[in-house]
């Protein structure tokens, strides 16, 4: 649990530094799913406090598993 905590705060604050790159990256080496979607980014009415919560939330999504495809019969 420690160790995904400390990847989750890793990716959150590449989020929010602005390298999405990086973010991508240890969250796919961790079994994550990927990327954040297009758009990314601070939004101009939106301050400090919850640009950080949006960070938060979208490493949480992160690294969660990608969803695997069905076969169909």
């Amino acid at each position: 649990m420690a160790e995904s905590a400390a990847e989750i705060c890793s990716i959150a604050s590449s989020l929010y530094m602005g390298y999405l790159d990086a973010a991508t990256r240890i969250a796919q080496s961790s079994g994550g799913g990927g990327g954040p979607g297009t758009g990314w980014g601070k939004r101009d009415d939106e301050n400090d406090l919850d640009f950080r919560r949006r960070c938060f939330g979208m490493a949480m999504k992160m690294m969660k598993p990608g969803r695997q495809q069905r076969l169909k019969r």
